[in-house]
Parts: structure tokens; sequence; C-alpha cells
């Protein structure tokens, strides 16, 4: 070994104080906390669930292609069912 890095670490050993206040990056705002607001769409959700519609209506193909259309992602509360989260696209 040479004598010019005898003794020398080859990186850096400084190391940051944790206790040193940092400037702060400015981060985007959160979204309003608001599900599915921007995404309603006037179904009637029973047309999704209720097994007397099926049988007496078909599949809705039709309230799937407008929620795919205008609210892919909704928010569904059938009365009497469970809520759900319909993700159409």
């Amino acid at each position: 070994m040479g004598t010019a890095l005898a003794g020398r670490v080859p990186w850096p050993t400084a190391r940051r104080d944790p206790f040193v206040q940092r400037e702060k990056v400015a981060r985007a705002p959160e979204p309003a906390e608001e599900p599915a607001a921007s995404m309603t769409v006037d179904i009637d959700p029973l047309d999704l669930v209720d097994p007397a519609r099926f049988a007496r209506d078909g599949y809705p193909h039709h309230v799937w292609t407008r929620l795919r259309a205008e609210a892919p992602v909704a928010y569904i509360e059938p009365p009497g069912h469970a809520p759900f989260w319909a993700i159409t696209k």
C-alpha cells in the first residue's frame, strides 16, 4: 500500500446528526375523505344484489355498463345487504 492512502477510510465517515432540524419537504394535500362522493351514480343498488330481480330481469348488464361509464369505482350501499365497493374498470 502507498503512503497516500495509509490510515484513510475510502468512504465518508461523517454521519447526520438525528437531532438537527431539517427543512421539511412540502407535500401535496391529502384528498378529502368522502368515499365515492365524486363517483356516485343514480342506480338502484338492489339491481345488483337482489336474487328476485335477477330471476325476473336477468343479469343487470345495463347497470354494470352505466357504472363502468359514469363511476368506475363506486361505493354501493344496498338496503338490507352489506355495503361494497364496485370496481368496474
